[in-house]
């Protein structure tokens, strides 16, 4: 860094990559809030993105000392054997272009990705998500349309074959007609006669390039209000109108601005063999071979004359090494293909476990089997399927203790190397799918040993895909690939960070209450209600506590207790340390005989004082409740335990004479035995003549508001669901079938002895 403004340079590179890089913290939120131009950037990490260039520039600068060398003194050029210098830019770029060689090989076996959208796929996304326009700002329109169109009526043309005719024809006035029309991408040619003038549109936004003319005179065109439409004017007779979309005036400076640079600098790169070839080296380069640069002579140009020929060599023999070797033959630089046993080489765990609708799970790798409870978990499943899957699904991971509960965060993520494939509607038996995932554990999960848990669900009703056994038949909602050991965290945990809404800061002997959160305020008797308590060690506890909430009715008495761990059952409170913060997380079912009506809470930590009135209040909702049994299709009075009894089902339409892809409801109709503490919930199974899955659905009863928690023993609950009959269905008895299940996927036996009731069998009308 010899000269000022080779200094200068790099401290402004340096200072924007800083400053991006602020920009992405929450550091930087007084600048977000107080500079409305930063809306427009939307994502505080897009700024990460923008470092890229200050920082790989940064990087090259370290190049400088390299290919600017001369010698101390005299000012002379590279001493001899200096020249291998310029070996060293050429092997740093090598070494990186080698490094990316995988990357430009789509993995063997792999499903291709989604094929870029077209015009058509466009439209069906529009109106699936109703954002005309594509983003939901309306960013991609000019500033003319004022009002966001609901549709085009342009979709028709662009489904045919045809030329798309954008000149509005609905404008002209009773008795004109188009003699002729040439219509391309850009620009369109109409032949139009009309008995009087009238102002045309032509179907598209105006934008800054586009030009009219009649009969070869230019007009002016003016953008419609509201809709930024182009339009003008046609006078009466018969016309020839041409509309075009062109360059302007500024558009081809900016133009003209950027071929000069780009002549610019390859002038400069090419520079010194430019000189050399025509012979006038002494002007150009510097100094001769025998002596110092002259006083007033330019100086050597960064770039010695070997360099830009070896990166170009260079550049031609790592092509060829590509097209002529690596393309050709099997090399570390491809990836491993899927075997004929559907295993993929490398999984660190293999499964082959199926599911519903197709997928089999091929295996997975986990990044750690221990790890810090403030680390992030990282899971690669690979999928492949047995045919091609009727919906689009979405895996999720999570972390799940020995209590059953959740202690990662609701949604996994995607690491930052990780590449989007195609949707699961897309997947092709014979080929698999990479689908990676982070894990995040809640702040404050106390250590021990938890369930990696994975579900995988239908994105458009959520309904979990089942597990299948291998006689391919469903035996859970979800999968546990295996465990993970947490142990504490890195650094003390702050209790910012926690997620408190109210702090409440109480003192209970060697703890402190720092707050309590509750899921929910509004509940129906025997809903389950998600209590998260967090705690600070203040002492070193010298005996285990339990945590003691108390339900109070609307008129003060006692409606309902629970005992509880304050943070988990393998992580007792005599287990902590002075300064130690965690969370405790339980789950609490309501009494299923609860009146409507206001309830609160109190706590408490026997025997430390006081008893804490927590400051919220649950809301009860009790269903109206019905004890005379309803009227039923199908009588089944199937009993599952001391739970329920299946007392009938049913159906609409009436099973028989229903086709592929119609749908089918599915009422059915249970009475409580008893009541329960666990939340059972419901499958309705379509198989097919083989038994095997065809359709499902699964749920908390009532469409999950009804959970069996809720059941008071002699009441009828109706429960409804819908089924969809596969379009692939082949000849044959099709079957119903229906039953209960556990919150570990475990199914209760009815009094036959399966663990399913068969509703009914019908033979689906096939496709013509």
């Amino acid at each position: 860094l010899r000269t000022r403004e080779q200094r200068m340079n790099l401290l402004f590179f340096a200072g924007s990559a800083a400053l991006f890089v602020f920009m992405s913290t929450p550091a930087s939120d007084w600048f977000w809030e107080h500079a409305p131009l930063l809306s427009f950037a939307q994502f505080p990490w897009r700024f990460v993105g923008r470092a890229s260039l200050p920082v790989a520039l940064l990087v090259g600068a370290t190049m400088l000392p390299l290919t600017q060398y001369r010698a101390v003194r005299g000012g002379t050029d590279l001493p001899p054997g200096g020249w291998l210098l310029d070996l060293v830019p050429t092997g740093l770029v090598s070494i990186l272009v080698l490094a990316a060689f995988p990357l430009t090989y789509a993995p063997s076996g792999y499903c291709p990705e989604m094929p870029y959208p077209g015009v058509e796929d466009v439209h069906r996304y529009e109106h699936a998500t109703r954002l005309v326009g594509v983003d939901p700002e309306g960013a991609y329109f000019p500033v003319w349309v004022e009002q966001r169109p609901t549709a085009s009526p342009l979709e028709a043309q662009y489904a045919g074959e045809g030329p798309v005719a954008r000149f509005d024809e609905r404008m002209l006035p009773a008795g004109a007609d188009i003699l002729a029309a040439d219509y391309g991408p850009t620009k369109a040619r109409i032949l139009v006669r009309s008995p009087e003038p009238f102002r045309a549109r032509y179907l598209s936004f105006y934008f800054p390039g586009w030009r009219a003319w009649v009969d070869g005179d230019p007009v002016q065109i003016t953008p419609s209000d509201s809709e930024g439409l182009i339009t003008f004017e046609v006078p009466a007779g018969e016309r020839e109108v041409t509309v075009r979309f062109g360059e302007t005036p500024l558009r081809r400076l900016v133009n003209a601005i950027s071929a000069l640079c780009l002549a610019a600098f390859l002038g400069y790169w090419f520079w010194p063999m430019t000189c050399r070839l025509a012979g006038r080296f002494l002007l150009c380069g510097g100094a001769e071979e025998r002596g110092g640069r002259g006083a007033g002579e330019p100086a050597a140009p960064p770039f010695r004359f070997l360099t830009p020929w070896l990166l170009g060599m260079t550049a031609v023999l790592l092509l060829v090494l590509k097209l002529g070797v690596v393309d050709r033959i099997e090399t570390p630089f491809r990836h491993a293909k899927l075997g004929d046993d559907g295993e993929l080489p490398g999984v660190e765990h293999p499964l082959n476990q199926p599911y519903a609708d197709g997928l089999t799970l091929i295996g997975f790798g986990q990044s750690a089997t221990e790890m810090r409870g403030d680390g992030l978990l990282r899971v690669d499943l690979h999928w492949t399927v047995r045919h091609q899957p009727f919906h689009r699904y979405q895996a999720v991971i999570h972390l799940v203790g020995a209590d059953g509960l959740r202690w990662s965060h609701s949604d996994s993520y995607r690491p930052t190397d990780y590449q989007d494939g195609p949707p699961s509607v897309l997947w092709t038996p014979g080929r698999h799918v990479l689908d990676s995932h982070e894990v995040e554990v809640l702040p404050g999960t106390p250590p021990g040993v938890y369930d990696i848990v994975l579900t995988v669900f239908d994105r458009e009703s959520l309904v979990p895909l089942s597990v299948l056994d291998e006689g391919l038949q469903p035996i859970a909602p979800e999968l546990t690939l295996g465990q993970v050991r947490l142990a504490g965290p890195r650094s003390p945990i702050q209790a910012e960070k926690l997620g408190i809404r109210e702090r409440m800061d109480v003192g209970l002997g060697p703890l402190t209450l720092l707050g309590v959160r509750f899921d929910r305020d509004q509940a129906a008797p025997g809903d389950p209600v998600f209590v998260t308590t967090f705690w600070r060690a203040d002492a070193d506890p010298d005996e285990d506590l339990e945590l003691h909430l108390e339900l109070l009715a609307p008129d003060g008495s006692v409606a309902g207790t629970y005992d509880l761990p304050p943070a988990a059952d393998w992580h007792p409170v005599s287990a902590w340390e002075p300064g130690d913060v965690w969370r405790g997380q339980s789950v609490l079912h309501l009494p299923a005989d609860l009146d409507s009506g206001e309830y609160g809470w109190r706590l408490s930590v026997p025997p430390m004082e006081p008893v804490v009135e927590l400051p919220t209040a649950t809301r009860v909702d009790a269903p109206e409740r019905s004890f005379v049994a309803p009227a039923v299709d199908a009588e089944v009075d199937a009993s599952f335990g001391q739970v329920a009894t299946l007392v009938g089902a049913s159906f609409e339409p009436e099973p028989t004479g229903i086709g592929a892809g119609d749908s089918l409801t599915i009422t059915l109709t249970w009475r409580a035995r008893a009541e329960t503490n666990v939340s059972y919930r419901v499958f309705v199974h379509l198989v097919d003549p083989e038994g095997r899955l065809a359709a499902q659905s699964d749920g908390v009863p009532g469409r999950w508001t009804r959970p069996t928690t809720g059941w008071v023993t002699g009441e009828y609950i109706t429960d409804i669901h819908t089924l969809r009959v596969p379009v692939d269905v082949t000849p044959g008895d099709y079957a119903l079938r229906a039953g209960l299940y556990g919150p570990g996927g475990e199914r209760l036996t009815a009094a036959t002895g399966q663990d399913f009731v068969a509703l009914v069998s019908f033979a689906p009308e096939l496709p013509e």
